[in-house]
């Protein structure tokens, strides 16, 4: 079945497009000071940052979730990530959703009727073909979609994210309805947690239509492969 592995993996090159943008995000170089009850003591933006940083280095799980706009579609991830490299989560991309796992190296997607409808509507995949793949987790073959965890996202972010020269003081605000600070520049904003430790738990970008969150800091469970049953070899 080689088409069905085809769709999947280019949908999650684009994901991956998603996820690396939140590394490149340029309000990490030049933020903008808040000016809201400033008598309180705060972090400062470089403080922030820093910690940011060391955070994706050594967390050992967490979730993403969010939506944007790429090359005229709306593509929304759901995606609990674990340090050694399993995930599961949620990939929608112009309505059509699919469900993806990767366990031990092993990589599967479930494919629901409407991804099934999805892949046919853009590729030349015979209807027949629902009632072997439909319902069921197709195994992919080894390197069918570029690998993406949570120790590539901390090394983008290491890569791309540095403490800026400035720190000016920072507003308090609420994400999610989370006490949060905020740091926020030319229609970004980045959200840290106010109260304990100050994880990054959200990104928004209004004109590129991105909202992001971060959740589930070290705290994600373990992930299961699917039932032996609902898995369909492909390759």
């Amino acid at each position: 079945m080689p088409v069905a592995r085809r769709r999947p993996t280019v949908s999650w090159k684009i994901a991956c497009a998603f996820l690396a943008a939140i590394a490149a995000c340029p309000w990490l170089s030049s933020c903008s000071s808040g000016g809201r009850g400033q008598s309180e003591a705060r972090p400062t933006v470089a403080s922030l940052v820093k910690t940011m940083r060391a955070d994706f280095q050594h967390a050992t799980s967490l979730r993403l979730s969010g939506h944007m706009r790429v090359q005229g579609r709306q593509l929304a991830v759901d995606l609990k990530m674990l340090r050694s490299g399993d995930s599961a989560g949620q990939i929608t991309l112009s309505g059509a959703s699919f469900r993806i796992v990767r366990v031990q190296g092993k990589t599967y997607v479930y494919v629901n009727r409407s991804f099934f409808r999805y892949v046919r509507s853009t590729r030349s995949v015979p209807a027949t073909a629902c009632a072997l793949i439909c319902g069921k987790y197709v195994r992919l073959p080894a390197g069918a979609i570029p690998g993406f965890s949570l120790g590539s996202l901390a090394n983008m972010i290491d890569k791309h994210v540095s403490v800026p020269q400035e720190t000016p003081l920072v507003s308090v605000t609420t994400f999610n309805g989370q006490p949060a600070y905020e740091l926020s520049h030319a229609g970004q904003a980045a959200f840290f947690a106010k109260n304990g430790h100050h994880y990054l738990i959200g990104y928004r970008a209004s004109k590129q239509g991105v909202a992001i969150s971060f959740s589930q800091w070290n705290s994600v469970p373990a992930i299961s492969p699917p039932p032996a049953s609902k898995i369909v070899n492909i390759g």
